[in-house]
């Protein structure tokens, strides 16, 4: 930093010494021309480094996917690049900005989430409406009524209302309540583009993408939610799964042609308890198998991540793969919905 000052100022001194000692009018001018372009450059390049410093943003840069992974965020700038990276609950882990290869400002924050606050709420009255706390991709989470300014976050000794936390944007307080306390808010899905809904006699299913129509080289989102709507108070599904998994939905996709692409299950049975009128989500994961045939294809398919499909008119389907007993892992939910692909 004091480098770039330094800089600055030489840069202020030989624009004052072209303007008293060069005689040509032309070379003047372009020589003022350049002095001032860097001078702005340098400007820029301070004000970044002070806000990368303070954990903040860049301004004046542009987003690049070309070297980020799905919890990082990066930027580029002319001869320079920032990445912002970010723990599972959006808060930011590390801000780096580095030129010509090398770190020259940044900093990482050691955060650790799990245990780091606690939620108390000293609600006595409040007036009976819907008050929205937080709202991600898919849902809206609200208390049942106004109480922001009653319910309390508890972290460090220090005590502040849900209501002044939600004003750290950076803390990204909604986030991080929400995730670990669900149970103290009204969970509503959002209002989507392309949504189908299934229904047997207890529960609701809906199948959903965020788009109808997607570019070739745009990521699909695919995900499906369940809610228990019978008489008991909670009930216990069976469904499969792993240690590390639960499966409990099965998903085909297919243009109805070359493209047929049906998830794979564990033969490991588990079992899960759902509250009822609560709303579950389950975010779809890419999973499948494939012969000789076209090896190459999905070879390289299956090695990203995401989904990504090639120009066309897709079915996609959802089936429950739970049951309420050990022996049968279907309940008879069965959605359908159309996207398609292209240029």
């Amino acid at each position: 930093m004091k480098f770039i000052w330094i800089t600055f100022i030489l840069l202020i001194i030989s624009m004052r010494l072209v303007q008293m000692y060069l005689k040509n009018k032309t070379l003047r001018i372009s020589l003022a021309i350049i002095i001032t372009l860097i001078t702005c450059y340098m400007v820029i390049l301070s004000i970044n480094i002070s806000r990368v410093n303070s954990f903040r943003k860049p301004i004046l840069m542009w987003k690049s996917e070309n070297y980020c992974t799905t919890k990082c965020t990066s930027y580029k700038g002319l001869g320079y690049k920032v990445e912002i990276k970010y723990y599972d609950t959006g808060i930011k882990e590390s801000i780096i900005l580095s030129m010509f290869g090398k770190v020259i400002a940044g900093g990482v924050q050691d955060i650790i989430i799990d245990d780091t606050f606690s939620i108390v709420d000293e609600t006595k009255t409040c007036d009976h409406a819907l008050e929205p706390i937080y709202e991600d991709d898919y849902f809206i989470y609200s208390f049942s009524c106004i109480k922001s300014h009653s319910v309390f976050i508890v972290t460090d000794g220090n005590k502040i209302s849900v209501k002044d936390a939600l004003l750290d944007k950076e803390a990204n307080w909604g986030k991080l309540i929400t995730e670990k306390y669900p149970e103290m808010f009204i969970i509503e899905a959002k209002e989507n583009e392309n949504t189908v809904s299934c229904n047997t006699k207890d529960f609701t299913m809906t199948l959903n993408t965020n788009k109808k129509v997607y570019n070739k080289n745009e990521k699909i989102k695919i995900w499906t939610t369940l809610k228990y709507t019978g008489n008991k108070d909670n009930i216990t599904i069976w469904h499969a799964g792993s240690a590390e998994t639960d499966t409990y939905f099965n998903y085909f996709i297919t243009d109805g042609k070359d493209f047929n692409l049906e998830s794979v299950t564990t033969l490991m049975l588990k079992s899960t308890e759902l509250k009822k009128n609560k709303l579950y989500y389950y975010k779809y994961e890419k999973s499948g198998g494939y012969g000789e045939e076209d090896a190459e294809f999905w070879e390289e398919f299956f090695k990203e991540k995401d989904l990504y499909l090639p120009l066309g008119n897709y079915t996609i389907t959802a089936s429950s793969g739970f049951g309420l007993s050990d022996s049968d892992q279907n309940i008879g939910l069965k959605c359908n919905l159309e996207i398609k692909v292209v240029n």
